[in-house]
């Protein structure tokens, strides 16, 4: 399982995974260009979206076969 919140962010999205090591996250643009990536090494991982311009973006987590687990909308404010 994956939790994401909070919902809206504004600082802070922190990512909460109950899964298998060894996975990732995008956080893509409305374009789909990468504006954050990384890897999600503990079971919760606080990502810091302050510097990232507000607006709506699709978070997407995965392995590194490509399986993804959680694609969601999140929103920047």
């Amino acid at each position: 399982m994956i939790s994401v919140f909070p919902q809206p962010a504004s600082n802070y999205l922190t990512l909460e995974v109950n899964l298998p090591d060894g996975l990732y996250y995008d956080l893509l643009g409305t374009n789909g260009q990468k504006v954050k990536f990384g890897d999600l090494t503990n079971e919760q991982t606080n990502v810091d979206v302050s510097n990232i311009a507000k607006g709506v973006y699709m978070l997407r987590v995965y392995d590194n076969l490509g399986t993804v687990y959680k694609h969601q909308k999140v929103i920047i404010q």
